[in-house]
């Protein structure tokens, strides 16, 4: 993998060819709020969705500390993507994708909404069904 270097353009090679595999901007604002934050906020998201899978792994489905991981998860889709996006938008031109990504994100958000709902009833049938045994 060969690094190439323009004065406004940094260039990433596929290995044994001058073809461009990944093109960068080499100025502070595209690196800032096009690379790093974004990598930063999907190491987020990619922590806080391990966490909501583990959920489905544990003995005890309906507990409120397995809400709260879903109430987490929901708030980082439904308020994150979109605010992120228009700050970002000041700063470098964003791709028409990134709006369908954050969609993408918001209908997850919504899902999740249901299911972290859908728990919390679950939780007063559990604590109910715990009574009468």
């Amino acid at each position: 993998m060969k690094i190439t270097r323009d004065t406004d353009i940094a260039s990433i090679l596929y290995p044994f060819s001058e073809n461009p595999f990944l093109n960068l901007e080499n100025h502070k604002p595209y690196l800032l709020f096009g690379f790093i934050l974004p990598l930063l906020l999907y190491a987020f998201f990619f922590l806080v969705a391990s966490n909501v899978f583990k959920v489905f792994t544990l003995d005890r489905l309906f507990t409120k500390e397995n809400i709260k991981y879903l109430q987490l998860f929901y708030g980082i889709n439904l308020f994150l993507p979109f605010p992120i996006a228009i700050l970002c938008s000041f700063f470098i031109k964003i791709p028409n994708g990134i709006w369908m990504l954050s969609l993408v994100h918001f209908i997850l958000g919504v899902f999740i909404y249901f299911l972290a709902e859908i728990f919390t009833q679950g939780i007063g049938l559990q604590d109910e069904h715990d009574l009468y045994i």
